[in-house]
């Protein structure tokens, strides 16, 4: 999982791996120490998450990172871990942040208002949703500060340039049609990823 700040002009960004565990005590005071920068609390339950579920009980099976996999408790568990992370990295402003949370493009449309919604109850903030190749998108036309490009946007006729945009990902591969600026909702799908591949050579 990765989450990216930017708060001020500054850019911070931290992966956590996938994996969430249920929480146990743990007898190394150097390790307890740093775990509790990972532990998360969910429902009543406290939660390691990142590093240390793998570390200390071995697990290294990452969540079921399905279609539905964000009304899992485990997804509640990332989302906190992933601000408490970049809390601990400085980063200010997460009292009340604007999140951005990323689909499948496949399943864009079914959960582009639900993914928020479920997402809200855990972070306390605004949460808006967009799909896995729009993330692309932002990132080629938008400067680090958050300002369009004019010139990757426009043509020198003055009407918005159109895109087709490929992603290719672990577990899927994203695409979408951009005309003139604007999505094609029907256009938006998604394949196997680089883990079809991986797992053939293998």
């Amino acid at each position: 999982m990765k989450a990216i700040a930017y708060d001020g002009g500054i850019k911070k960004e931290a992966v956590i791996p996938s994996i969430v565990a249920p929480w146990g005590l743990i007898s190394d005071d150097a390790q307890a120490e740093k775990a509790e920068t990972e532990t998360v609390e969910v429902c009543g339950k406290n939660y390691f998450c990142g590093d240390t579920p793998w570390i200390v009980s071995g697990s290294s099976m990452t969540t079921d990172l399905d279609d539905n996999w964000h009304t899992t408790k485990e997804y509640s568990a990332l989302c906190l871990a992933a601000i408490k992370k970049l809390v601990h990295m400085g980063v200010p402003s997460l009292t009340n942040p604007l999140v951005i949370v990323v689909t499948s493009a496949g399943q864009f449309q079914v959960h582009r208002s639900k993914r928020p919604e479920v997402t809200v109850q855990t972070i306390n903030g605004t949460v808006r949703a967009i799909s896995h190749p729009m993330g692309a998108y932002f990132s080629y036309f938008l400067d680090d500060r958050g300002v369009p490009s004019r010139e990757r946007l426009y043509r020198t006729n003055g009407k918005k340039r159109s895109f087709g945009i490929i992603e290719i990902g672990h577990c899927t591969t994203a695409f979408v049609l951009i005309r003139e600026g604007a999505p094609i909702d029907n256009s938006f799908r998604s394949c196997e990823g680089m883990s079809l591949a991986s797992d053939r050579l293998m």
